[in-house]
């Protein structure tokens, strides 16, 4: 019998946590914070940090319970069996999350490429193009097979973190700890609707807790495993933020820069560091964007497999490969939805599009992702909660606390973000998740694979009925062994398990 060999320790597992949530949300939506709030934008990303943590409480309870790929919506479609619609919403949802994650990292990408990278010939160049060459590249390399292997992530999690304590600590030793603390302490704004804003915003940071969750299937001891890495990621994540909102506050520059928003880091860098100092975070930042971009690739491809294999997407994503063992069909899907995204937001509606209308662009690209990461984890928690009532036999290796005020707490806390995210980015999500669920009634969607199963093995067929071939051996089986209408011998292949339908 071929069993699944489970590779992931904790260390892997918290570094796919802080590797992903170590990307376009540090590098562009501080400068950002800072200039609407100054301080306390450290107080919205704690926020931010405990409406995920609700979350990931969630989602670590059910990753004890179901330990295999597939995340939020594997949890629902386990718990809501007879709810078809509601699992296909979503995973729709998360779908359209998690590529709009990576959109928004390509694209925040693609503006530190305009202003820091390319040269003044290539500035002509439609913004969104480096996003969209590089999604493509990423496409290319994750439908081909190529992906991190666990000593990779954690390496590359490591230089992360390097590159961000070289920026903090550059600020303090630029400016003095004593002062960077006073600086820091007299920065503090009382606004609560700027907090909440950019808490919201922020969100999409930290949401990289449910790739932990995602790859369970690969975690040694997932039960133990998976909530320690996700409390411990979202952890460590808070205080970087902190530290760098700690070193934006301090920086000897105009507020002007920091409203340059999402390429704002890049120029503080250069204040207190220097040339190098900027060279080195500009490479840090695209760096991370382009290692956090692969993880949601992965998670989203992940996601459109397990939908068509359950009949909610086409049944195509649903195979893999047969020469690069990869969900080709599902990864293609992923990469056109990136590109669409970015082409529509950045390319042609955005402040520097090419139409000039400026109704889009990365913040509304934001609004756009969050939304639809927000909807399906509010689901989650629901869902917590139902299944605690329907399923109270299940063994749980980690139970969320307080039960059902908790869960309650986050999906209220959930919905509160969404009012508080751009209204257009919302508008359009909203928009594309009713056109698809549209779009899935008028299908009607595919088949099960159990239904396929079904077909295939009929039950009303005992082993080693009808004509001669294949059957008349097991007719003679049979004979030896004794006739049974509920067994069935099936030939699987060892070299390709997968195929056994």
């Amino acid at each position: 019998m071929v069993e699944h060999t489970r590779t992931l320790d904790f260390k892997i597992a918290f570094a796919i946590g802080l590797g992903t949530m170590i990307a376009a949300g540090i590098f562009s939506l501080s400068g950002t914070a800072v200039y609407r709030i100054g301080s306390s934008a450290v107080i919205a990303f704690v926020l931010a940090a405990v409406v995920a943590g609700i979350t990931a409480a969630a989602y670590s309870e059910f990753a004890s319970v179901y330990s295999e790929n597939g995340g939020g919506y594997l949890f629902c479609s386990r718990t809501f069996e007879e709810f078809d619609r509601l699992k296909y919403g979503v995973g729709i949802s998360l779908f359209l999350g998690y590529s709009g994650t990576t959109a928004f990292y390509l694209a925040t990408m693609d503006e530190w490429f305009f202003r820091f990278i390319l040269p003044e010939s290539l500035q002509v160049l439609p913004h969104g193009t480096v996003g969209v060459l590089t999604a493509v590249v990423l496409g290319v390399l994750n439908a081909r097979g190529t992906e991190e292997s666990g000593l990779f992530q954690l390496i590359v999690t490591s230089a992360k973190v390097g590159v961000l304590f070289v920026f903090i600590a550059g600020a303090v030793l630029f400016v003095g700890a004593g002062d960077a603390a006073t600086t820091f302490a007299t920065g503090f704004q009382f606004e609560p609707v700027g907090i909440v804003s950019v808490a919201a915003l922020a969100f999409i940071t930290f949401f990289g807790f449910s790739a932990i969750a995602a790859s369970a299937g690969e975690i040694i001891e997932p039960r133990r495993t998976v909530p320690r890495a996700i409390g411990a990621s979202i952890l460590t994540v808070t205080v970087l933020y902190a530290l760098v909102i700690v070193a934006m506050v301090n920086a000897p520059v105009a507020r002007e820069v920091l409203a340059q928003g999402e390429t704002a880091m890049g120029t503080v860098a250069a204040s207190f560091l220097g040339p190098w100092g900027q060279l080195l975070i500009v490479a840090g930042a695209v760096f991370s964007m382009v290692s956090a971009s692969n993880a949601s690739i992965l998670a989203a491809s992940g996601i459109g497999s397990l939908m068509g294999r359950q009949g909610h997407g086409p049944r195509r994503f649903a195979r893999i490969h047969p020469d690069y063992r990869t969900p080709f069909w599902s990864v293609s899907a992923v990469i056109a939805t990136i590109v669409g995204l970015i082409v529509v937001f950045i390319t042609l509606f955005s402040e520097h599009g090419l139409l000039g209308v400026g109704l889009l662009g990365l913040n509304p690209l934001t609004g756009f992702a969050t939304f639809n990461l927000l909807v399906p984890l509010a689901v989650v928690n629901a869902t917590l909660v139902y299944s605690r009532r329907k399923f109270p036999e299940i063994e749980r290796g980690f139970r969320m606390p307080l039960v059902p005020a908790l869960p309650i707490v986050g999906i209220v806390a959930n919905l509160a973000l969404i009012s508080n995210l751009p209204p257009v980015g919302v508008g359009v999500g909203i928009l594309v998740v009713l056109a698809l669920l549209a779009a899935y009634l008028v299908w009607g969607g595919a088949p099960h694979v159990e239904e396929l199963v079904e077909e295939v093995v009929s039950p009303h067929i005992p082993m080693g009925a009808g004509g001669g071939g294949p059957s008349a051996a097991g007719t003679a089986a049979t004979s030896r062994e004794g006739t049974d209408d509920d067994r069935f011998r099936i030939l699987v292949s060892v070299a390709r398990p997968s195929r056994v339908v």
